[in-house]
């Protein structure tokens, strides 16, 4: 099969040939058969791009894509133009010369699309200036101008097929970009994560606590029955009874601190995930979105771009950003601290009930000696006022241990994210390295050898 370059120069030449009788040799006519199928074969090669692609959604991905099928729809227009030339050879010689010029005087010629420039335009400058010395009928440098067609020729398919290859590439890198829910993923895993060992905790909590009103429970259900079978003085219940609810009131204030502490906690690390999740999003779209820019204001080439997203710098940064996560691990301090809350609270019941034990045998005692008929006081009345002192004292020593229960969990919890940032200021490190060797990558790859389609279009007369 004939080169497109070749079947071009050979048809030129056996035109320029036969100028003298103004007709067209059935030798010519069969070798713009050959060339018409070939170019025919080639404008109906699949495209890349689709008509969702005829314009931006404003985004750089967007216009990229509009780039590229503003690309396919010149270069599809440009094959179309030198398949009416070659149609017009059927006729004589002098409309193909009257046609050539006026088919050649194409919109795209004057193209801005940097991937035209570079593929298509190129050929259709050298097409364009055949037609114009046939037309002038200018033989002096015909010669020259065909050699420069059939290199330019030569090289043109090759350019089209790798710049429709670095299309596909880029295109389908895009897509699967898009579609790419692990980091969105990864941030839920994290999230769910946290949310569960957030429930784990207030469960703890609530069920050390719980397990602590059931014995204040078997407690006042005890004392209660002493004191009314024992005390012939209505202000000893009141006085059990009062000290009773105030430790219940206690509990449930301690289990509102609590809780609110491990909300609080929560709250927290999920505003630090937002604040990652923000910052890793605006670092990915810029990974993405950044070498689309420098092509498209032609600081680098579209194969440099194929190249880089190949190498998926997107899942390369998914997996520094999974070892992000290794800090959301961090409770150890919060385990230890849930345990000493337990303890505490055995603590504090074991240390009531000894006293209320001691209230009860000693309404048992008093009762015991009233029924002897001697001149005894009540059991409050046997110490005086300390009775009375005695459970104010309880009541502190309770509600002290309680702070310090709320403190050692608040204290824990300042703790862990302290650890926890501290490791992700680390590892963000660690992503924002990550993100510089690849964004390295791509601004390192460029064309270190000028562009042989420029090197041989500035060494001619023809306007670029």
């Amino acid at each position: 099969m004939l080169y497109l370059g070749e079947s071009v120069v050979l048809l030129l030449i056996l035109s320029c040939s036969i100028l003298v009788d103004g007709r067209i040799s059935p030798e010519v006519v069969a070798l713009k058969r050959v060339l018409y199928d070939e170019l025919q074969a080639l404008e109906r090669s699949a495209l890349v791009t689709h008509s969702a692609h005829a314009t931006s959604d404003g985004s750089v991905s967007g216009e990229l894509r509009s780039v590229f099928h503003e690309f396919e729809r010149q270069n599809q227009e440009s094959i179309a133009a030198i398949l009416r030339v070659l149609a017009l050879v059927d006729h004589t010689l002098e409309n193909t010369i009257e046609d050539c010029a006026k088919i050649f005087d194409l919109p795209s010629l004057e193209s801005e699309n940097i991937v035209f420039r570079d593929v298509t335009r190129p050929l259709l400058l050298r097409v364009a200036e055949l037609c114009r010395q046939i037309t002038e009928e200018d033989l002096s440098g015909l010669e020259a101008t065909m050699e420069a067609v059939e290199k330019e020729a030569n090289v043109y398919r090759e350019r089209l097929d790798a710049t429709k290859g670095y299309m596909e590439t880029v295109l389908m890198n895009l897509e699967n970009f898009y579609k790419d829910n692990s980091i969105i993923s990864s941030f839920d895993e994290t999230l769910q994560r946290m949310n569960v060992r957030t429930t784990s905790i207030e469960d703890t909590i609530r069920g050390a606590l719980q397990n602590f009103s059931d014995r204040q429970s078997l407690m006042r259900s005890s004392l209660i029955v002493t004191i009314f079978q024992t005390s012939t003085d209505p202000d000893d219940a009141e006085l059990i009874t009062n000290f009773l609810d105030g430790l219940a009131n206690e509990t449930n204030f301690l289990a509102d601190d609590l809780i609110e502490l491990a909300q609080i906690r929560n709250n927290l690390t999920e505003d630090i995930l937002h604040d990652i999740r923000v910052g890793v999003y605006d670092i990915l779209f810029s990974l993405i979105d950044s070498p689309m820019s420098a092509f498209l204001e032609e600081e680098n080439s579209l194969r440099c771009l194929a190249e880089y997203y190949e190498h998926n710098p997107v899942q390369h940064m998914v997996m520094s950003l999974k070892n992000m996560f290794v800090c959301y691990h961090v409770d150890d301090a919060l385990a230890e601290s849930l345990e000493t809350i337990q303890r505490l609270l055995e603590l504090t019941a074991n240390e009531v009930e000894t006293i209320c034990e001691g209230l009860q045998t000693c309404f048992r005692n008093s009762a015991t000696q009233q029924d002897t008929n001697e001149d005894i006081m009540s059991c409050f009345e046997a110490v005086g006022n300390n009775a009375d002192s005695i459970l104010n004292a309880t009541a502190e020593f309770i509600e002290a241990k309680m702070d310090e229960m709320s403190s050692h969990l608040e204290d824990a919890i300042n703790f862990e994210q302290v650890k926890m940032q501290a490791c992700l200021f680390y590892k963000f490190q660690e992503f924002m390295i990550s993100e510089e060797f690849i964004k390295l990558r791509y601004t390192s790859c460029n064309d270190a050898e000028p562009s042989k389609i420029q090197d041989t279009l500035e060494k001619s007369d023809i306007a670029v």
